[in-house]
C-alpha cells in the first residue's frame, strides 16, 4: 500500500470504521468479542497472539482518519488538491512503546510527520502541514472518545491559534503605515504609543512571535499527544503501566483516572487538569519570555485585545478580563465655609457616606493574556464552562464544529484581509 494515489476522505473514513469504529465496532470489535468469549471458556492463552492485531487495527484506523482530515483540508482553496501516500503501518510487536519518546515517535509516524524535520524556528509556512495534521489528530481523538474533552477543545482552539499565526505571518509584509491603519481599524481604543510601537516593529521582531507560537503548538503536542495516543491504545491500564514506569507523574495519572472513570464530573475535572497543565506548565515560560522583549508587553496586550473565544458562543478575552474597581474613602467631609449651603447657619462640615468602591467594565482588557492568572480567568470563567455546556446540551453541534477543517475555522478569526499562502517560502 505504499503507492501514491489521489484519495477520497469519505472512503478513508469508511475504511477506518471497518477496521475500528467508535464504540469498539468494526473488525476490532469482532476480534475483541472473540477474545472475550475465549477468555470466558478458559482459552484466552490460545488467542493471545491476536493482541498485536488489535493494536494494528487501532493504529491503522487512526492513521486513516488522520489522512482523511488532511485530505479535507487539502480540498480547500487555500491548500488546493493533494495526493497522499498510502497507509504504511506495519503489524506491531506485542509490546507497546516503552516510554513517552517511543510513543511520540510512533505517533509522528502514524500521522505522517517527520519529527526530525520539525523545525519551529522556520516559522508557519514551513511547518504548516505538520500543524494541520496535529489538529486533525485532536479532532479524531475527540470524535472517537468523547471523554477526551481536552482534545476536542484543542481542535477548537486550533482555529484561533492558526488564524493568529497566519495574521502574524502576513503582518510581516505590511509597512508601518499599513500596520497602523489596521491597528486603528481593529483596536480603536489602543493607546497611541503602543499602537505606534507595534506599527514600527521590525520584521525580525514579528518573526520571533510567529516562530514562538509555532513552537508552543509543537510543545503542547509533544506533551499531550503521546499521552492521548497511549490512552487510545490501552486505556487506563496503559496509563497506569506508564506511570509505574516513571513516564507519568502522579498528578498526570490522577487526571487520566478521572477521565477514564465514566463519572461526568470527574471526566470534566480530569480534562480541566490537562488544560491547566498545558497553560501553566507547558506554555507559561514562553509567554514570560515574550513579555521580556522590548515590544513584548505591547504585542501580548494586543493579542488579548483581539482574541475571540474559540468556543462557539463564548466571550472574547476583553469581555471577561475587563473589570475596573475604584476604591473610595468611607466618607467625604466638606467644610461648609468652602461651599455655601442655603439654610445652614455658621461654619462646620458636611459628612457624606460613600460606597466602598465603584466597579465598571472597561472596553479594553484590564489584564494581559500572557499572564497566567488573567488568561486562566478567561478560560475558567467563560471558555471552559461554555464548552462544558455544549458537551452536555449540544454534543451534535459541537462534534460538527470540531469536525470542520482547520483552515475553515481559522478563516472565522482572521483579522488581516491578506491571503495566507503556506507555499510562500517565507521562514
Amino acid at each position: 500500500m505504499g503507492d501514491v494515489r489521489v484519495a477520497n476522505s469519505e472512503q478513508m473514513e469508511a475504511l477506518a470504521d471497518l477496521l475500528h469504529a467508535s464504540g469498539d465496532g468494526g473488525a476490532y470489535g469482532a476480534l475483541t468479542s472473540i477474545v472475550a468469549r475465549a477468555s470466558s471458556l478458559g482459552a484466552s492463552d490460545e488467542l493471545a497472539r491476536l493482541q498485536p492485531l488489535l493494536t494494528w487495527l487501532t493504529d491503522v484506523a487512526g492513521q486513516l482518519r488522520g489522512r482523511a482530515g488532511v485530505l479535507r483540508r487539502g480540498s480547500s482553496p487555500v491548500f488546493g488538491s493533494v495526493q497522499l501516500t498510502g497507509v504504511t503501518a506495519q503489524l506491531p510487536t506485542a509490546l507497546p512503546p516503552a516510554n513517552k519518546e517511543e510513543y511520540f515517535q510512533q505517533l509522528c509516524r502514524q500521522l505522517g510527520i517527520d519529527s526530525a524535520a520539525w523545525d519551529t524556528s522556520k516559522g508557519l509556512s514551513y511547518n504548516d502541514d505538520r500543524i494541520g495534521r496535529v489538529y486533525e489528530y485532536y479532532a479524531d481523538l475527540f470524535l472517537r472518545h468523547p471523554e477526551l474533552q481536552w482534545a476536542g477543545m484543542a481542535k477548537l482552539a486550533g482555529g484561533l491559534v492558526y488564524a493568529g499565526m497566519q495574521d502574524l505571518h502576513v503582518l510581516r509584509r505590511l509597512n508601518s503605515d499599513e500596520r497602523l491603519r489596521w491597528i486603528a481599524a481593529t483596536m480603536p481604543g489602543m493607546p497611541p504609543g503602543m499602537a505606534n510601537a507595534l506599527a514600527n516593529a521590525s520584521e525580525e521582531e514579528l518573526e520571533y512571535y510567529e516562530d514562538t507560537f509555532v513552537d508552543m503548538q509543537k510543545q503542547i503536542f509533544v506533551d499531550m499527544g503521546w499521552q492521548h495516543a497511549a490512552y487510545d491504545r490501552g486505556g487506563i491500564a496503559e496509563m497506569r503501566r506508564l506511570a509505574a514506569a516513571g513516564q507519568l507523574s502522579s498528578e498526570q495519572l490522577a487526571a487520566w483516572e478521572d477521565i477514564a472513570s465514566g463519572d461526568p464530573e470527574r471526566i470534566k475535572e480530569g480534562n480541566a487538569a490537562l488544560l491547566r497543565r498545558e497553560q501553566e506548565i507547558i506554555l507559561q515560560d514562553d509567554y514570560d519570555a515574550m513579555q521580556d522583549r522590548p515590544l513584548g508587553q505591547a504585542v501580548t496586550y494586543m493579542l488579548g485585545a483581539i482574541s475571540e473565544s474559540p468556543v462557539p458562543g463564548g466571550k472574547p478575552f476583553r469581555d471577561v478580563v475587563n473589570d475596573v474597581e475604584v476604591d473610595l474613602p468611607d466618607e467625604i467631609r466638606i467644610p461648609v465655609g468652602l461651599m455655601p449651603v442655603p439654610g445652614l447657619p455658621g461654619l462646620g462640615e458636611i459628612e457624606i457616606d460613600t460606597p466602598d468602591g465603584i466597579e465598571f467594565d472597561s472596553p479594553l482588557p484590564t489584564g494581559n493574556i500572557a499572564d497566567f492568572d488573567t488568561r486562566w480567568q478567561w478560560i475558567s470563567q467563560d471558555m471552559l464552562p461554555r464548552y462544558q455546556y455544549l458537551l452536555e446540551h449540544d454534543m451534535e453541534g459541537l462534534r460538527d464544529e470540531v469536525s470542520r477543517p482547520l483552515d475553515e475555522r481559522a478563516s472565522d478569526y482572521r483579522l488581516i484581509p491578506l491571503p495566507y499562502d503556506p507555499n510562500d517560502g517565507v521562514n
